[in-house]
């Protein structure tokens, strides 16, 4: 924030957002944000919340189809990519439960849960 009130002082204009956003811009989803190692780990954007569950859903009418058309192990390798699917969506979809970065039991010191109030 004072790097931008500096920047606003001295050259008389706010700075353009695409280069500096603004703060809330920037660290409002903060409990989301990990560092990550790039040579060890690919970055992909998560897909849309509504094309999980349009593709869970498709996924479950397909399961049902196959069963109903006697294909046990296509049913049985589907409904696999089914269940899969649905715990995905639901460990990963932190825009809407926002999880906290420790566990809560600690006071937030980041003991981990250890009955020690750190070191």
């Amino acid at each position: 924030m004072d790097t931008l009130k500096v920047y606003e002082g001295l050259s008389g204009e706010r700075p353009p957002a695409d280069i500096w956003p603004s703060p809330e811009t920037q660290f409002g989803n903060s409990s989301a944000m990990r560092r990550v190692n790039t040579a060890d780990f690919i970055i992909v954007r998560r897909p849309p919340r509504g094309l999980l569950w349009a593709l869970q859903i498709a996924l479950v009418i397909a399961t049902l189809f196959a069963l109903w058309e006697g294909e046990y192990n296509i049913a049985l390798a589907v409904g696999f990519v089914t269940v899969a699917l649905g715990v995905y969506r639901e460990r990963t979809d932190n825009k809407w439960k926002i999880k906290p970065w420790r566990d809560g039991d600690d006071g937030g010191v980041g003991t981990g849960g250890c009955s020690s109030r750190g070191i």
